[in-house]
């Protein structure tokens, strides 16, 4: 084979991983996976008709993301999140995104990408699928770092955006977490923040969001 046909066999191998991996991440979130569960290697790769080898990769990829985690001996299993690991991430996330308000504050730059995601997500019915809706729902969070044009925030954030959503996996579950329709005043209030043009008023809207969020996903016992 030429060089050119190696090259493809390896581009068609990372795409089929990808595959697998968006799969399995769909399978989380929606709590057909549940918090805690094993992954079996034989059972999994025999279900999805693909090889174990192309499963392992996908499996090591979403190990990486946060949405699975590995030890040797035991394998992969979904990560059950404590109250004290959400808060260690939405302690994080304040940072990264109370940062880009501030700075999408002062410049307006990038607004209009924050404005079309906050349109996507008032269009979601109530009866939208669950991945769905936390896909327009980080949609949002995302535009609103990206407008900043910075690819470290950017890269932080979505470097924390996986154990973010495997955090509401539970509320999911118990069906605690509300509907589309009653997450929008919280999103369009920060946009008309963020517009009038008050840095330290937006980084604190973004403050009581996120945290609000996080009392209602974990509320003290």
């Amino acid at each position: 084979m030429t060089n050119g046909g190696r090259s493809t066999n390896r581009i068609q191998r990372v795409s089929l991983t990808d595959s697998i991996a968006q799969e399995l991440s769909t399978r989380i979130l929606n709590g057909e996976l549940r918090p805690g569960a094993n992954l079996r290697e034989v059972e999994l790769s025999q279900d999805l008709g693909v090889s174990r080898q192309s499963l392992r990769a996908a499996l090591a990829q979403l190990n990486g993301k946060g949405l699975l985690h590995h030890e040797m001996n035991r394998g992969y299993w979904v990560p059950v999140l404590t109250r004290t690991d959400a808060k260690d991430i939405f302690e994080l996330r304040e940072l990264i995104e109370g940062e880009a308000a501030r700075r999408l504050t002062l410049t307006q730059d990038g607004i209009q990408q924050v404005v079309d995601a906050l349109e996507t997500m008032e269009r979601l019915a109530d009866d939208v699928s669950w991945p769905e809706y936390l896909e327009v729902h980080f949609a949002f969070h995302r535009a609103i770092v990206s407008a900043t044009g910075s690819p470290r925030l950017l890269r932080h954030f979505e470097m924390l955006s996986a154990e973010t959503w495997v955090s509401l996996v539970p509320s999911h579950l118990s069906s605690e977490f509300g509907s589309p329709s009653a997450q929008r005043a919280g999103h369009r209030h920060l946009v008309e923040v963020i517009r009038e043009g008050d840095a330290d008023a937006a980084v604190a809207v973004v403050r009581e969001h996120l945290w609000r969020g996080f009392d209602d996903l974990y509320p003290v016992e």
